[in-house]
């Protein structure tokens, strides 16, 4: 197995905002690939109260080296004042890995 790349997850307010925000990133080649999945429920603390909301999680996979422009990208393209922004180093195949080393 390699572990040469990232995951990272993110979730938007919208379906489209999520495929909107996808389209942003692989068309700047910051990603290689994503997968828009929802609705999900999200609770979290917000000014001292809880909220619930219905979100669309968009789950990212990069390569290592593109994670500090990615992570600027994603800021700039985002709609939330304080996107979930949560990223981790991951195994993979070596196929997969080849053709992620493509994919720009």
């Amino acid at each position: 197995m390699n572990k040469d790349l990232y995951v990272g997850y993110t979730t938007c307010a919208s379906e489209h905002d999520a495929h909107h925000l996808l389209d942003a990133l692989l068309s700047k080649s910051l990603v290689a690939c994503g997968q828009v999945s929802g609705p999900i429920l999200s609770k979290y603390c917000w000014d001292g109260e809880i909220k619930s909301e219905t979100e669309w999680r968009l789950t990212l996979k990069f390569k290592i080296d593109l994670k500090e422009e990615l992570t600027q990208a994603l800021h700039f393209h985002h709609k939330y004042e304080t996107p979930e922004w949560i990223f981790q180093s991951a195994e993979s195949s070596k196929g997969y890995l080849e053709w992620m080393n493509q994919s720009e």
